[in-house]
C-alpha cells in the first residue's frame, strides 16, 4: 500500500531523483565531472555528462557562468595589498578546482577577473 502511494506521488521516480539531485549540486557550484562522480559514488547512479549539461541548460546555466558567479563571491570589494591579492586568487583557484572545475578554464577566468584595469 505504501509503495503504491509512493509510485503514485512520482517519489520513487528515479529520473525525477535524478535531475533534482542534479540540480542541488549544481546550484552549490559543482562542476559536470564532480556532478557525475557524486551521483555514482553517493546515489549509485550512472548519469552521462549529456545528461548533466541538459539540465543546466534546462536552468540556463553553463559552467562559466557558475564559476564567474563563485568568483564575484569569493572576490573582495577590496584588497589590503598584494600579498593579500595573490592569497585571495589562490584560494579561489583551489576552492574552483575543490568543485570539479577544468583548470585550463579556471585560471584564465581568474586571471581576468584579477587583472588590474
Amino acid at each position: 500500500m505504501a509503495i503504491q502511494r509512493a509510485k503514485h506521488l512520482n517519489y520513487l521516480c528515479e529520473k525525477d531523483y535524478t535531475f533534482s539531485r542534479i540540480t542541488s549540486l549544481m546550484r552549490r557550484g559543482c562542476a559536470t565531472y564532480l556532478i557525475k562522480k557524486r551521483l555514482k559514488i553517493e546515489d549509485q547512479i550512472e548519469v552521462t555528462s549529456e545528461e548533466v549539461e541538459k539540465v543546466f541548460k534546462e536552468h540556463n546555466i553553463t559552467e562559466e557562468s557558475l564559476i564567474k558567479e563563485i568568483i564575484a563571491k569569493k572576490k573582495p570589494a577590496a584588497f589590503k595589498n598584494e600579498i593579500h591579492k595573490e592569497k585571495v586568487k589562490n584560494k579561489i583557484l583551489r576552492y574552483l578546482q575543490n568543485k570539479g572545475y577544468n583548470w585550463d578554464i579556471v585560471s584564465f577566468l581568474v586571471d581576468e577577473e584579477f587583472k588590474v584595469p
